[in-house]
């Protein structure tokens, strides 16, 4: 469905590609929320043209500001919202593709860090090893877009979307799976030094399978990689002294959602078919035992967002709905709620996503089966703490 994203205080954007008409490409269109108005009209940030027809990414930083980033046929474009000035022109941010299959696996990230400022990374191919590498460009408002840099330029036959975290402070950590060789790469990022000379977090067994990578920062640079090898969920925890543990085996499953607090403590969102679970490492103890999300178990997907105070919002999808269940420290997980207005048997709910609020609240958006056709509603909802 596209991106949600929120900028911690209640205000939150959804940036997606509508339905095209005939002939048509790809346009790319939003709204933004504010507790205080609501919802406002869908935005075109840009109309239908050689856009793919490939879900946009966006990131909102403390003071609204919004950058989002999509794939059209020769590049990655992005635009930046600015309140009281708009959406801006959409800026090629990558090299320019010869292909349209480059831009198709492009897979990008963007995350904010301080003084408006921005970081974006993906996939791409083929530079100068002639396979799959790592890009990225950084936005500064005072200059725009930088010349598109290469964080990982070995190249590999196949590589995972890169998973993105950012710090306030700038640092950030890109981290991806070379699939073919059964390796999981990393990169930190200094905003004054630029990105470090990759390396492998570590050589993995051989194996069929490598995904489902997840990356989170806390404030401080600390925090945690996730992914699935084969059918086996794997964790790794990083801190800027030590770098990444060395990986630990988690369990039968994947992951959906990954967050860590201030103290280093993490939250996860384990798929374990038919089963949802909530995951949870304590500083100094390690991983405890996971807690069921559903009552029951039902098939699903679902996503997990933190506040800056620890606590945080589960969502998922099942045959029955949409349901929430709250996290909040010292207590643990609240009961489970439903969200979606529809209910019944054997639909599916997807693309869910959830923006934590610091105040308590939260807003979650998802897709919902119109009946009769095989179209899409994009539906949203708003927790408001009591």
């Amino acid at each position: 469905m596209g991106s949600l994203t929120g900028d911690g205080n209640g205000s939150a954007v959804a940036v997606w590609i509508p339905i095209a008409g005939a002939g048509e490409g790809a346009a790319i269109v939003t709204r933004r929320f504010a507790p205080s108005t609501g919802w406002t009209p869908v935005e075109t940030i840009d109309p239908p043209g050689p856009n793919l027809f490939q879900d946009p990414v966006a990131a909102m930083d403390a003071q609204g500001a919004i950058m989002a980033v999509w794939p059209e046929r020769s590049g990655l474009l992005a635009s930046r919202f600015v309140a009281g000035s708009g959406w801006g022109a959409p800026t090629r941010i990558s090299r320019e593709y010869s292909s349209p299959l480059t831009s198709i696996q492009a897979a990008p990230a963007v995350g904010f860090y301080s003084g408006g400022r921005a970081l974006a990374v993906w996939s791409e191919c083929c530079g100068g090893s002639g396979a799959f590498e790592i890009g990225s460009n950084r936005f500064d408002p005072a200059t725009g877009w930088l010349t598109p840099d290469g964080v990982w330029a070995i190249g590999a036959r196949d590589v995972s979307a890169p998973a993105l975290a950012v710090a306030a402070n700038g640092s950030a950590l890109a981290v991806w799976a070379e699939a073919d060789a059964s390796r999981l790469w990393m990169s930190t990022f200094d905003p004054r030094r630029g990105w470090a000379v990759s390396q492998p977090i570590a050589l993995l067994a051989p194996a069929q399978l490598l995904y489902g990578v997840r990356a989170a920062l806390n404030a401080a640079g600390d925090g945690f990689a996730l992914w699935t090898q084969d059918d086996t969920l794997f964790a790794s925890r990083y801190t800027t002294v030590t770098g990444f543990a060395t990986p630990q085996a988690l369990g039968r499953g994947g992951s959906q959602g990954l967050a860590v607090d201030s103290a280093g403590n993490a939250l996860a969102l384990w798929v374990q078919p038919p089963r949802l679970l909530a995951l949870r490492y304590t500083a100094g103890r390690g991983w405890e035992a996971p807690v069921p999300l559903p009552p029951q178990d039902a098939n699903g997907s679902g996503a997990l967002s933190m506040d800056a105070g620890g606590n945080a919002w589960f969502v998922w999808g099942d045959s029955t709905g949409v349901w929430s269940r709250r996290y909040v420290v010292g207590q643990g997980l609240g009961l489970a709620e439903r969200i979606s207005p529809t209910t019944g048997s054997d639909l599916v709910f997807g693309g869910l996503q959830v923006v934590a609020e610091a105040q308590g609240g939260a807003v979650a958006a998802w897709l919902e089966p119109l009946p009769g056709n095989s179209s899409w509603s994009i539906l949203a909802n708003r927790y408001v703490a009591r």
